[in-house]
């Protein structure tokens, strides 16, 4: 009797335990099954694109063969030239598309869960391509998402071996940004690399970018991708000439054929959590870098400060040093001044960090306020900085008349007249020069005599002050030798205040003037002798980029300085590595504000007159306002 009930306990148990694995199987199968039909969809998008493009010829299976071994093709293109590609170390700002930083784990849209079909390297047609990973993408604020180009290779383009890539940097120039749709009309760059896969790393191949951006916006993205060089003519180190190629622009995915291209567009739904949104722009707690990463927003989407000033608290500036101005109702002169908005683009639209916000501070509570905190500061840079230096020197009142700006192209962009240590004073003066910089600006005294207009003569004796020793540099290198071995050396600069803060700013002339190879050697030297000279425990450093460029029409001045936007970027990205790591210094991020405008912008006739590196007076005023905010909050 026991034994019967315990052989029907067992068989129980066994059917039981039958059922079990009966029905995880069925489970594990039809999740299996789905899955295979998701990956099915996506990879017949994939191979669709480039089929459509490259055609089913036998090279398919050549390219695949040779992708197991890695083997070279001895016959096509060239060897290696740019083997390290992915292995130079970037600058880890937040703000640099491709160091987003995103969950892992959970990132559908990255690219590394996007796998590269072979068939995109067959290189049959001359169409370009950008793409989205699947042709509709629903992600919420804060997601990141990848943008994918193929580029295959263009017969009409010379092979020039002679222009070969900067370490680090592709053989294509691809200028990439996401823009979302109206009324925001939000632009998002996003900085390609070459995906990993060796085929890329030959010059008349197809190629393969990839770059991510992470999202915050509401909106609809499409991706507006332009072509500005192939085969490494972007890099014109000397003795290279400057080569002219129109800017070409990339078709979508959806652009070709409606059906074999679904409509490639990413949605991104907001999420307060993730992101305050624009309502509550003011309740933003005030930004305390020089570096923060966001976006332009039209100043029609800000709430009116007039309407909401009552339901904001009264003057919070803890860091104020009158603290006694805080009786008085919302809405005061002073409260305006704490929540007021950072200064208007020509295009009507406001620089909005995605977690803070910087206001406009008066130049002359700068000055009260770093006569205390930093009184002496040093910098150097080349007319970008001395741009800046005249907003100072007039008490921010330089060229703040719109008409003015609108009929003079000197106010707008040039560095015209050189009232502060003009280049023809090189042969007249002790160089460089000590200011002593007033709440109201400079002495007039302390200019050039044929431009004391610009200056002001302040009223007061005992107004507050600030020094500024600034010195005028064409960059690190220069036509002759190297300035700063000569100027920053204890001798010389034991005759001046010893600084709270330096500032540097080079590239521009640099990027003209010396091949890359001997640039670099340049700034380690110029590190190892700032670190020298200025005690690193009771100095700030600062880096200040270089201003973004892009997208300028070919005239005298771009072709004889052999700009181009890799270029910039190069130098600016190395500069900025080493003096970060090296130096510790802070970065004063120009570069960003330019390359995060709208593609039109980027390319409106109002922009181009600024032709030289230098950006519009409307964009230099924010550039001033992102330092001050950086001492000041």
């Amino acid at each position: 009797m026991k034994f019967s009930l315990l052989s029907n306990r067992l068989l129980r148990g066994r059917q039981t335990q039958a059922f079990y694995f009966y029905f995880i199987g069925i489970i594990t199968i039809i999740v299996i099954f789905l899955y295979c039909l998701t990956l099915g969809e996506n990879e017949k998008y994939y191979q669709a694109i480039g089929s459509r493009i490259f055609g089913n010829g036998q090279q398919m299976e050549m390219i695949r063969e040779m992708n197991k071994y890695q083997k070279p093709l001895p016959q096509h293109g060239d060897p290696m030239v740019n083997p390290d590609a992915n292995s130079v170390p970037a600058y880890t700002s937040q703000i640099v598309a491709g160091n987003v930083k995103t969950k892992q784990n959970d990132c559908p849209n990255c690219c590394k869960n996007w796998p590269v079909d072979d068939s995109w390297f067959e290189s049959k047609g001359y169409n370009a391509l950008a793409m989205f990973p699947r042709p509709n993408i629903l992600i919420s604020s804060g997601e990141t998402v990848c943008v994918r180009i193929i580029l295959p290779p263009d017969p009409n383009v010379p092979n020039n071996k002679s222009y070969v890539p900067l370490p680090g940097y592709p053989f294509d120039s691809i200028i990439v940004d996401l823009v979302s749709s109206m009324p925001l009309e939000v632009t998002v760059p996003v900085r390609l690399k070459p995906v990993d896969h060796y085929l890329n790393n030959y010059r008349q191949f197809t190629h393969v970018y990839e770059g991510e951006a992470k999202l915050f916006d509401q909106g609809q993205y499409h991706i507006d991708a332009r072509l500005e060089w192939r085969g490494a003519q972007w890099n014109f180190d000397p003795p290279l000439e400057f080569v002219k190629t129109p800017e070409l622009r990339l078709m979508m995915a959806d652009d070709r054929n409606s059906r074999a291209f679904p409509q490639s567009v990413v949605t991104v739904i907001h999420d307060d959590s993730v992101i305050a949104p624009l309502d509550e722009y003011y309740s933003l707690p005030l930004c305390k870098s020089m570096d923060e990463p966001g976006r332009w927003i039209p100043i029609s989407q800000i709430p009116d400060f007039n309407k909401i000033a009552d339901k904001l608290p009264l003057n919070n500036d803890d860091n104020n040093n009158n603290n006694n101005n805080n009786s008085g109702s919302s809405g005061s002169a002073y409260d305006k001044e704490f929540y007021s908005l950072p200064p208007l683009a020509e295009d009507n639209r406001i620089y909005v960090p995605y977690h803070c916000r910087y206001r406009t501070i008066p130049y002359d509570k700068f000055i009260a306020r770093g006569q205390t905190q930093f009184p002496v500061i040093h910098w150097f840079g080349d007319s970008n900085s001395r741009r800046a230096m005249r907003m100072f020197e007039a008490g921010g009142k330089y060229c703040d008349d719109p008409e003015e700006r609108k009929n003079s192209l000197n106010c707008l962009c040039n560095d015209y007249p050189k009232d502060l240590y003009p280049d023809e004073w090189y042969q007249g003066m002790e160089k460089p020069y000590l200011y002593k910089v007033y709440a109201s600006g400079i002495d007039n005294s302390e200019v050039s005599p044929e431009t004391r207009g610009t200056a002001q003569t302040p009223h007061d004796p005992n107004e507050p002050f600030i020094h500024i020793y600034y010195r005028f540099t064409k960059g690190i290198t220069s036509e002759d030798d190297s300035y700063w071995r000569d100027d920053i050396n204890p001798q010389n600069l034991a005759r001046y205040p010893k600084p709270n803060i330096v500032i540097y700013q080079g590239t521009t002339w640099d990027v003209y003037l010396k091949d890359f190879e001997t640039f670099t050697h340049e700034v380690d030297d110029l590190i190892e002798t700032l670190r020298t000279v200025y005690d690193p425990k009771t100095t700030r450093f600062i880096y200040r980029t270089a201003q973004f460029w892009c997208c300028r029409p070919y005239d005298f001045t771009v072709e004889t300085r052999r700009f181009s936007r890799l270029r910039f970027q190069a130098y600016n990205e190395y500069m900025l590595y080493h003096f970060t790591r090296k130096l510790n210094a802070k970065v004063w991020n120009v570069q960003h504000l330019g390359e995060s405008r709208h593609p039109d912008t980027k390319r409106s006739p109002t922009n181009l007159p600024c032709i030289s590196g230098h950006s519009r007076s409307e964009l230099l005023f924010l550039e001033n306002q992102l330092f001050m905010n950086y001492l000041y909050n």
